[in-house]
């Protein structure tokens, strides 16, 4: 066997042992979205359409429904009051779909009218499950920059804030079921830097507190020069304890 032939076929082999060890990359459990599309605006949406709560109505309405169609001794009220409630969890929906639908290009390139830049919310959306309901990242973090020319009163303005920010973030924290929670609740760890875990919900208070009360600061003071988020890629789910939402 010539030199040529030994480096060929010994090569081939490097190859074969390299494929063997490999293990196969394993699929994502779950979608990951654009962080801009309308399934990640709609979902955290502030203040949005709480539709497991909304359903909580339907459930009355339909036995009411049933007991009309099913029981003699129930009159027609039955009918009408299952009727009117389905119709209020209806009406809320939509009113819900059509503010999303009016504001959605806004949100689209809310990033441009900001007036500093913002780096890492292009990640929202971009782990399996992140956008699902009852799924909690594990440590999110906030951070904002300033310029170095500002002063104590515009400083502490930012840190008023995300303050609030965090008030309002703790306040998405339902109870968890007994062993099933896993979360940290917001707080300054240095700085004007905030750290804790997020949902949809919470998630919705950071657009609020970037889109709005950050936003209306760089109007007046121009004193923000970067605000960085981070999603932690650990996701995991926290139910609430039975007979809760």
């Amino acid at each position: 066997m010539n030199p040529e032939e030994i480096s060929r076929r010994a090569e081939k082999e490097r190859r074969k042992l390299e494929n063997q060890q490999q293990p196969p990359t394993p699929k994502p459990a779950g979608k990951i979205y654009n962080a801009y599309s309308f399934h990640a605006y709609s979902r955290i949406f502030p203040g949005g359409f709480n539709f497991g709560t909304w359903m909580l109505l339907c459930i009355p309405a339909i036995v009411l429904i049933a007991l009309y169609f099913f029981s003699d001794d129930t009159g027609v009220w039955a009918l009408y009051t299952g009727a009117f409630l389905i119709g209020v969890f209806l009406v809320r929906w939509l009113f819900d779909f059509i503010q999303k639908l009016a504001t959605f290009n806004s949100y689209k390139i809310f990033t441009s009218s900001l007036g500093f830049q913002l780096e890492g919310w292009e990640m929202l959306g971009a782990y399996p499950k992140q956008l699902s309901y009852r799924s909690w990242s594990g440590k999110s973090t906030v951070e904002v920059i300033l310029k170095e020319t500002i002063t104590r009163e515009q400083t502490k303005l930012v840190k008023d804030a995300l303050f609030l920010f965090n008030s309002r973030a703790n306040g998405k924290f339902y109870e968890a079921e007994m062993g099933g929670d896993g979360r940290t609740k917001w707080d300054f760890v240095n700085g004007l830097k905030v750290v804790g875990s997020s949902d949809i919900n919470v998630i919705g208070e950071m657009y609020t507190l970037i889109n709005d009360h950050l936003k209306s600061v760089q109007q007046k003071y121009h004193s923000i020069v970067v605000v960085k988020v981070k999603f932690d890629p650990k996701i995991f789910n926290v139910e609430p304890p039975p007979n809760t939402d």
